[in-house]
């Protein structure tokens, strides 16, 4: 398994839609969110974190998270992205059958809403 890290700040408009995401899948979400006021959390797991630092800066969120990791594989995700499942489960087979790989890094898809004229 893998766990996901996913650090926020005064973004919570995005997090709803990243723990139904995540939370479908079989990995640990840990969410560590800087805002000043925390998220409603509505429905947790046993394999979701929520973690409130308010006005915590990047690195030391990081930090204070990286205690409730569960797992040897590790992925940072920003707030608004999402890892494809298939891509996920392709990094996780390949680090664990090679301890000398231990980086994965990916392309990425983005859409453009045009409004008409």
């Amino acid at each position: 398994m893998i766990s996901i890290l996913v650090p926020t700040h005064n973004r919570h408009r995005y997090l709803g839609r990243v723990i139904k995401y995540y939370t479908s899948q079989n990995l640990q979400l840990i969410i560590v969110d800087s805002s000043s006021s925390p998220y409603i959390v509505e429905d947790s797991t046993n394999d979701f974190v929520y973690l409130h630092y308010p006005n915590c800066p990047f690195s030391d969120k990081i930090l204070k998270a990286s205690s409730y990791i569960q797992h040897q594989l590790v992925a940072l995700c920003a707030d608004d992205d999402f890892f494809y499942h298939s891509a996920l489960n392709k990094a996780i087979k390949v680090m664990n059958n090679n301890e000398n790989i231990v980086l994965f890094t990916g392309e990425y898809e983005f859409f453009n809403v045009l409004q008409p004229n």
